[in-house]
């Protein structure tokens, strides 16, 4: 879906465009609500699209877009697991996001065990904030999407958050501040998630590094897109930073999933370290 938006962007003048699947795909939850996001963004710009039957049936009829002044207490793990309909929420301005944020970190800190909650709480709420208000500082229409949801995977359970904006990337905002526009796509991202590495005055350097380094000890998946350039946190650790010919994603598209319900792990935070540590250390 990252590639193909610059492909659809080219024919944006076109009568209409229809998107359609000819094979049976049996898509996750997140997976229908990036794709009806994705189909949103297209309409924003005025394009005519429309869809297949089954496409409609299989996706636009489930997902539903809602506006993030309306956002309460939304992650609730058997409701998002039992339910078939999905949504997500766009939120303009900073005064709105702080529900969301507050959200992921109570789901986080309720389902996991922890050392110095307060401390960690406080943390993640730093963490996760960056990103939302860099998706906000970014995005050309002061508007960021927040797509969520909790899936079964074997006998695990998996929270995963994406938060998306459709305004300047971060390779274009490295490559502004650092007044480089010869700068690869790919050392652009490397520079961004470089501790005390930002373009936005006043953050303080938190954001990206924060979260790497939190979703790495608790062998979490993170994935970025940004422009033509990719990164990539898989749960055992490997990094992948690439970049393509071809622009991928026209904004930024940031996606983490870490497991709740771990009770064999404690994830601590204290003198401004994170950590995470089996009980059977504590033994």
């Amino acid at each position: 879906m990252a590639s193909i938006i610059s492909l659809v962007l080219k024919y944006k003048n076109s009568n209409r465009i229809i998107f359609s699947c000819d094979i049976n795909i049996s898509y996750d939850k997140m997976c229908k609500t990036y794709i009806f996001n994705v189909l949103d963004f297209f309409k924003s710009k005025g394009m005519h699209i429309y869809t297949t039957r089954k496409l409609k049936e299989d996706i636009v009829d489930l997902v539903h877009k809602k506006s993030g002044k309306t956002y309460g207490s939304e992650i609730n793990v058997m409701e998002l697991l039992l339910k078939e309909n999905v949504k997500y929420y766009s939120f303009k301005g900073i005064e709105e996001i702080y529900k969301p944020i507050g959200d992921i970190v109570k789901t986080i800190t309720d389902l996991s065990l922890i050392y110095n909650d307060n401390e960690l709480r406080d943390f993640l709420t730093t963490t996760i904030g960056e990103i939302f208000s860099n998706s906000l500082n970014h995005s050309e229409q002061d508007e960021v999407f927040f797509l969520f949801n909790v899936e079964k995977e074997k006998d695990d359970f998996y929270l995963y958050v994406s938060i998306i904006d459709y305004g300047t990337t971060i390779i274009s905002n490295v490559r502004g501040f650092l007044k480089d526009t010869n700068k690869t796509s790919s050392s652009c991202m490397s520079w961004a998630i470089k501790r005390g590495h930002t373009t936005r005055e006043g953050s303080g350097g938190y954001g990206l590094d924060m979260l790497i380094n939190y979703i790495k000890i608790v062998k979490g998946m993170l994935l970025i897109f940004s422009g033509n350039a990719y990164y990539s946190l898989e749960p055992n650790g490997k990094i992948r930073i690439e970049e393509n010919q071809n622009e991928l994603f026209c904004g930024t598209s940031v996606t983490f999933k870490i497991k709740l319900f771990d009770t064999d792990n404690v994830i601590s935070y204290q003198n401004g370290i994170i950590d995470c540590f089996s009980l059977d250390d504590l033994a």
